[in-house]
């Protein structure tokens, strides 16, 4: 349910003014004093809940063994705040192992406040300085890493202005985030990753824009920090890692007066593009959710998208970005939505090269290709010393976990896929039949070499750990789930980097308050 499903954030919240993250873990719950309101002479509320916190979730380890944790603070569930008082804020904490938590803090989201009001309604010491106003929504898909001096640094998507942004801290405080790519009729910084290379910090994030001919021009964006600690988008650059000219449209990147139409509304073997309605059909306004466009010539009621309509996740080529770096550089998998293959991405020797691993046999352009499925969802890389390749993805037509071997890195030389867990119990269907899992998967290796893979089962809402030890030329996959005491469990999995532990993200609901919170867990495999 994490990835595949859409975790809208309900928040809604600028860029905080000052650089104070403000308090820690948002338990400062009673004031009982004056000090709020338009006059700063009002009786302060109750300082505000955390909400559900720390989804989108990221986990560095420092060298003296501190545990860094970002994420994306989403909507209090509780009926405390009033409709359109909701969050949305990037948050970043240490674990505290006395207190089994992360002590989060706002670093991108709380607004100033609004124009004649001098002070907050709410407790100005507890969570978000009492600021509950609704502003744009950041946060989403964080990734993070430490600088030398293990100071973080996040990359993350602003999904109200369309934008990739970064935010790093000097350990105490947080500089204000800035802008590593926007523009108009554009959408950057969805699926963002960072890793280390050369000391330096890359990323990697899906690209969304306006094309020629009215569809839309999606990429892979790479971009290279030529600091350590980069200050500014000045210490960047960034380069297309692979590029499909001709994705379908999205009524975003349509001109003025056009219209969306989907795949094949145009005619057989039309993908869909923005085009411009004519005069001429019956009825003449096609009624809701039509166009009256031109198909072979002929004016023509058809269905069109709406900004509004409801996407999962984006009908483009480089939804699910993972970022490695290995003995031969970068490398990058990636799901083609449009397409449903598992692409590969590598930067050997200096010059970007992608290929087809899985969901199609063929070239793109070659009429003879054939499908072969709908693989590549969740994907997620690792490169070992030796250059290997290790992938895990999501075959979306069986719902089943897979994984594949790309030996030395060489895309001609790939394994045919091994299952990892197929939604079954050692076989059989679960009492509530087979579960849909391999969600937010995330995979490294352990000491001896064998395979790691955590992931959810979305059917039960649990945290799964694979193991699989090689056996001859495949694997043997044995998997369990995690216990646990929180609710809805197993959303974006992490493993702890050199520690035995792994987080996930839950839910919980009280049925009783009528209450759902949501944080990060700390669990032994």
């Amino acid at each position: 349910m994490g990835a595949r499903a859409t975790i809208v954030g309900l928040g809604a919240v600028a860029l905080m003014a000052a650089t104070n993250p403000g308090c820690g873990c948002g338990d400062d719950q009673t004031f009982g004093g004056t000090g709020c309101g338009s006059d700063c002479n009002q009786v302060c509320g109750d300082g505000l809940p955390m909400g559900l916190i720390g989804s989108y979730t990221s986990v560095a380890t420092a060298k003296d063994g501190t545990v860094w944790v970002s994420g994306y603070n989403d909507a209090p569930l509780d009926g405390t705040l009033t409709p359109g008082s909701l969050y949305g804020d990037l948050v970043v904490g240490k674990f505290d192992s006395g207190k089994k938590q992360v002590m989060w803090a706002t670093v991108d989201g709380i607004p100033a406040l609004p124009d004649g009001q001098k002070c907050a309604d709410n407790n100005p010491k507890g969570w978000r300085h009492g600021i509950s106003d609704a502003g744009p929504d950041v946060g989403l898909w964080t990734s993070m890493q430490l600088d030398p001096n293990d100071h973080p640094m996040v990359v993350y998507y602003d999904a109200t202005n369309h934008q990739a942004k970064f935010a790093m801290s000097d350990g105490t405080n947080w500089a204000p985030p800035y802008s590593l790519m926007q523009k108009t009729q554009a959408d950057f910084g969805r699926y963002a990753k960072m890793v280390i290379a050369n000391g330096n910090p890359v990323i990697a994030f899906l690209g969304m824009e306006k094309g020629a001919n009215g569809y839309t021009r999606s990429r892979v964006i790479v971009g290279r920090a030529n600091v350590p600690s980069p200050t500014s988008a000045a210490s960047w650059t960034f380069e297309d890692a692979a590029v499909d000219e001709q994705t379908p449209c999205a009524p975003a990147f349509c001109d003025a007066g056009q219209v969306c139409v989907p795949t094949g509304a145009l005619g057989a073997g039309k993908i869909g593009a923005c085009v411009a309605p004519i005069a001429g059909c019956t009825p003449a306004d096609c009624g809701a959710g039509k166009a009256c466009v031109s198909v072979g010539g002929k004016a023509t009621c058809v269905a069109s998208i709406s900004a509004t309509d409801p996407v999962s996740f984006p009908n483009a080529f480089g939804d699910y970005v993972s970022l490695a770096n290995g003995p031969d550089g970068l490398g990058l998998v990636v799901y083609d939505r449009v397409r449903g293959n598992l692409i590969g991405v590598t930067n050997a020797g200096g010059k970007w090269n992608a290929a087809i691993l899985d969901g199609q046999i063929g070239a793109n352009p070659d009429p003879m290709r054939k499908n072969t499925g709908d693989d590549g969802i969740a994907c997620t890389l690792t490169i070992a010393p030796n250059k290997d390749w290790h992938i895990a993805y999501v075959n979306g037509i069986q719902e089943q976990l897979q994984y594949m071997l790309v030996p030395g890195g060489a895309f001609a030389q790939a394994f045919k896929p091994e299952v990892i867990d197929d939604g079954t119990d050692s076989g059989k269907p679960y009492k509530d039949g087979i579960h849909i899992i391999g969600d937010d998967a995330s995979l490294q290796l352990d000491g001896s070499g064998n395979v790691i893979v955590v992931y959810q089962d979305s059917t039960a809402g649990a945290l799964r750990y694979a193991n699989g030890v090689a056996n001859g030329g495949t694997h043997k996959w044995t998997a369990h789930t995690v216990a646990q005491q929180n609710g809805f469990a197993g959303f974006f999995p992490r493993f702890v980097p050199n520690q035995p532990t792994l987080t996930n993200f839950y839910r919980k609901t009280d049925h009783t308050n009528r209450t759902v919170s949501g944080d990060v867990a700390f669990v032994s495999p």
